[in-house]
């Protein structure tokens, strides 16, 4: 469980750093980015690159290779004795097949040549190149076939390589490691397993092994053979050059497969075990021990996997398995299958496996690259944490928008109170205007006509001798004095309701000014007025009946004695009065019409002076009747309905105008206010929705950081628990 957590651990880890590369180029984060995206690079490199160091140390022939091996599954090391590893050799994981050679000093074309040539003669496929800048000549291979690989090492680290190849003799001095990168699953992407070169003895390895290669492992797996495990030299070589590094042992004991049940004990209480633990008393507490064979694990899982055959593991030299057991075995339905799962059984192999990872993950306390990697992920995710937080805080707590919401607090309980005093205004304008209404309502009612005109002229026609005056004047002193009455009176009415108009103007200017300040100006009206020509038909017509009457007798008269004249007169009686001299002129017309025109003149005056006497001729009292029901029809109809009408509706055609203007004035200044609410609400909602962006962007971003600080401390607090840190 510990391992697969790990896996799942160091798979988080690189998406991580995924995450806040993303972030990197996040615009609100305020940092440098090349220099973020470079650490961050680099903590992704040190984990997909860096490995947890295992390196297996062992006495020439102790089965180093073959632990290799069997750990990988497949034989890509060469094993035989004569092909020991004289060279380190790191095996990791890599997407394609390769093996790289890290040069001391650049192959030359011929020694590249010779390789090739060597490859070609032994049918290994693969591309080899140099890349002199990184100091490596690479061999690629474009298969996926253990052998290949077997095949170059044999020609570059064995210890008959010399001999069996001799052109790459000069090529073999310019390395002492190499690089074989596999594409293996059995590979765990983060382990690297070294295989040193072999010597006759633990104690004989080289210096540089022991000063470099040592302290810079995580782990030592140290090989020793079962027949073997307790000498001096050992525990000497553990004491001066792994302890003082303070690395982590696992002690191996191979060729378990030479040992009986009874000798196998881990414990170190008996056989092999018990040798051992007694020679490192004092040198190594607790030490761990495991009994493996590297061979049975390794053709196990040949067997297992189709590339060796039964016949091969039954004639193999150095597998003996006891007759029992190999009857029981082929008595099995799947005989293959049951050899192999008792191959790998009796190998001891997958505890060995499983408490290599466990180690290297869960308790290897120096090197723990995914804690290296949190520990970054939490203090940049902290890092980012911080710039981000100060920004939403400042997008959650706007000072303006709080100074936006108390303006239009204010400026809304400013419209509302404007609003009601506006409305009080248009109330006061209202009542003023049906005030000036009544006013001129009440001007010309009945009552007041009669106070001021009727009863007035009614006294004047009975007053002293005005009444025959008027009529011996075809009554046009009482049409002057009517008038005059009339007058005063529109001209009293029109004084009265203009200073009412203008009083209640006034009163509502006063209250605008107070409201609107100089905005509520409302120039001065016109008086209203009307033109008094009703009142000069009124005097054509208080003669009419008399003119009417004078003109009447006149035709009437010029008539009779036209035609009188015209029958009676004739030219002597013309010649007789000497008309012609006395008129000056040479002649006159034909006697007949002398005498009907004279007739006709005479006549028409004499009819006008009768028709007037007959108009006259009534009784006084009748005629005073009669006129005063003429003169108040008149009146009545002049003042209560044509000029009343005149004034009514110049008041209001004023009282509408100055309504309007009022009302253009209260809705300008009710705008105006409502214009500062809308351009307060449009600069809030804007600030609103950045805002809302700005939370809606910045939140999950803090989410992913919290997310990725708490799981990165998740780890670290998991990986330090197992390997008993606090």
């Amino acid at each position: 469980m510990s391992i697969e957590q790990h896996k799942q651990n160091r798979v988080w880890a690189i998406d991580a750093l995924d995450m806040l590369n993303r972030f990197v180029s996040d615009g609100d984060i305020d940092a440098p980015a090349e220099i973020e995206v470079t650490e961050i690079e680099n903590n992704r490199r040190n984990l997909l690159e860096g490995k947890y160091r295992a390196l297996i140390l062992g006495a020439f022939n102790v089965g180093k290779s073959t632990l290799v091996n069997a750990y990988l599954g497949e034989e890509y090391l060469p094993t035989i004795l004569e092909e020991c590893t004289a060279k380190l050799t790191h095996v990791v994981r890599g997407e394609s097949m390769k093996t790289v050679l890290k040069m001391n000093a650049a192959a030359t074309e011929e020694e590249l040549n010779a390789l090739r040539d060597v490859h070609r003669s032994l049918n290994i496929f693969a591309d080899i190149s140099q890349d002199t800048p990184k100091g490596q000549l690479v061999i690629e291979y474009p298969e996926h076939n253990p052998k290949s690989v077997n095949g170059t090492l044999k020609t570059l680290i064995t210890m008959s390589s010399d001999d069996d190849f001799p052109s790459l003799g000069t090529l073999r001095t310019k390395f002492d490691e190499l690089f074989v990168y596999l594409p293996n699953d059995r590979v765990a992407e983060d382990i690297s397993l070294i295989d040193s070169p072999g010597v006759h003895s633990i104690v004989q390895t080289n210096n540089r092994i022991a000063r470099e290669v040592v302290p810079s492992s995580h782990l030592v797996i140290c090989m020793l053979d079962s027949q073997n495990a307790g000498n001096e030299q050992s525990r000497d070589f553990i004491a001066n050059v792994i302890q003082p590094a303070n690395r982590k042992v696992f002690f191996v004991i191979n060729k378990a497969d030479h040992l009986t049940d009874q000798e196998i004990d881990p414990t170190g209480h008996r056989g092999p075990g018990k040798d051992l633990v007694r020679s490192l008393a004092g040198v190594v507490k607790s030490p761990e021990l495991f009994f493996v064979s590297s061979l049975y694990a390794l053709a196990g899982e040949q067997l297992a996997a189709g590339r060796m055959t039964l016949d091969e593991i039954e004639s193999h030299p150095k597998i003996r398995i006891p007759y029992s057991i190999h009857r029981e075995l082929h008595a099995s339905p799947d005989p293959v299958k049951a050899m192999a799962q008792y191959l790998l059984t009796r190998s001891n192999f997958a505890a060995l496996r499983h408490r290599i990872h466990e180690y290297l993950y869960t308790e290897n306390a120096e090197g723990a690259m995914v804690d290296a990697v949190c520990n970054f992920v939490d203090e940049t995710a902290w890092k980012y944490t911080r710039p981000l937080e100060m920004k939403l805080e400042q997008a959650k707590n706007i000072p303006k928008l709080e100074d936006l919401q108390k303006s239009r607090t204010r400026l809304e309980q400013q419209l509302g109170e404007f609003r009601s005093a506006a409305q009080r205004v248009r109330n006061e304008n209202e009542g003023q205007q049906s005030q000036c209404k009544k006013v001129l309502e009440d001007q010309f009612d009945k009552l007041a006509i009669e106070d001021a005109v009727l009863k007035p002229i009614r006294n004047w026609i009975n007053t002293g001798e005005n009444f025959k005056n008027a009529k011996r004047q075809a009554y046009k002193p009482l049409a002057d004095e009517l008038e005059k009455l009339v007058r005063e009176f529109v001209d009293d009415a029109q004084r009265r309701i203009n200073a009412v108009a203008d009083s209640a103007e006034n009163s509502v200017r006063s209250d605008l000014t107070k409201l609107l300040g100089d905005e509520g100006a409302i120039e001065k009206r016109n008086p209203i007025g009307v033109s008094n020509t009703g009142v000069v038909a009124l005097h054509a017509e208080m003669g009419g009946s008399y003119f009417g009457f004078g003109i009447l007798g006149a035709l009437l008269g010029a008539a009779a004695l036209g035609g009188a004249g015209f029958a009676l007169v004739n030219d002597n009686v013309i010649q007789s009065l000497q008309l012609a001299e006395k008129l000056g002129v040479a002649s006159l017309p034909p006697a007949q019409q002398v005498g009907a025109i004279a007739g006709g003149i005479a006549g028409f005056v004499l009819g006008g002076i009768i028709g007037l006497i007959v108009r006259s001729g009534g009784a006084d009292a009748v005629r005073k009747e009669k006129l005063d029901k003429a003169i108040t029809e008149k009146v009545e109809q002049m003042l209560s309905k044509d000029i009343f009408g005149q004034l009514r509706e110049a008041l209001e055609s004023r009282s509408n105008a100055f309504t309007q203007k009022t009302n253009a004035a209260l809705d300008k200044g009710a705008g105006a206010i409502q214009s500062q609410i809308t351009a307060i609400n449009d600069e809030e909602s804007s600030l609103k929705n950045m805002q809302a962006g700005t939370i809606s962007r910045l939140t999950p971003k803090l989410e992913t950081l919290a997310t990725l600080s708490k799981k990165a401390r998740e780890i670290i607090q998991w990986g330090a628990a197992k390997k008993g840190r606090n």
